[in-house]
């Protein structure tokens, strides 16, 4: 049986989308000036391939805060000039990173005048839902020593923004996920076992294999896959590591 060209087409846009969007926020790194400013220009290009792979740059780049309203703006108004499926896909991606990374340097800022990171520490501890939610992030993008602490104990606290900061924290937030694995909350620890295939490492399958034990068919099956990415993950850093030189890697 053969599929019609256009579901196959449509097919490997989605493989396409899904692989860009798995790439968790911990694992990009910053576009330089000069890249930044050759992948807007290429936004702009009537060459599909050219636009279509600006697009997945900036989707795989880690979010600048002081260039999130130049970026929003740009990819916006080359999806309206393209109408291109990828191009909308990434540019919703786009827009919510960059603007989540806009909020959370504009959260920093403002915790300054207050006690900085120990004050957020304090709003993600005692604060409401809501309050938690925002400054749990900004504890994400600060690159203080203690996020991965403050967001892997508290993020259940507001699930969404929670979740979120876990996939920019990564892997210093996992060692307190795999502690979380034999939680009350069936949906909260399906949640675990899926974040730690994203920010999980090596040093954490052991947990995850012991937990598979006595963990209900869906959970296992979670765990499975989970561990499947880790693995898989650390085989791609050893492939890309220099030739003649073993990379530690986990």
């Amino acid at each position: 049986l053969t599929l019609p060209e256009s579901c196959c087409a449509q097919l490997e846009l989605f493989k396409r989308i899904k692989k860009v969007t798995e790439v968790a926020i911990w694992q990009r790194v910053p576009l330089s000036q000069k890249e930044s400013r050759q992948v807007l220009q290429d936004l702009q290009s009537t060459d599909k391939k050219t636009m279509q792979a600006a697009f997945e740059q900036l989707a795989l780049s880690r979010p600048l805060p002081s260039f999130a309203d130049l970026v929003v703006a740009k990819t916006q108004d080359s999806v309206k000039r393209s109408r291109d499926k990828f191009a909308m896909a990434m540019a919703f991606e786009i827009r919510r990173d960059w603007n989540e990374a806009k909020q959370a340097a504009e959260t920093l800022q403002a915790a300054k005048r207050s006690g900085g990171f120990r004050y957020l520490e304090q709003v993600v501890a005692r604060g409401s839902e809501l309050q938690a939610g925002v400054a749990m992030l900004a504890v994400a993008y600060s690159g203080n020593s203690r996020a991965g602490i403050v967001v892997g104990q508290y993020w259940r606290k507001s699930k969404i923004p929670g979740l979120r900061a876990l996939l920019i924290v990564g892997p210093p937030a996992a060692d307190f996920l795999v502690e979380q694995l034999n939680v009350d909350d069936n949906l909260a620890r399906r949640d675990v076992a899926d974040v730690l295939g994203k920010i999980g490492t090596s040093d954490h399958i052991p947990a995850m294999k012991k937990a598979m034990i006595d963990a209900r068919p869906n959970d296992r099956r979670q765990l499975e896959e989970s561990i499947k990415k880790i693995e898989a993950r650390k085989s791609v850093a050893e492939e890309n590591a220099p030739t003649g030189k073993k990379k530690k890697t986990k």
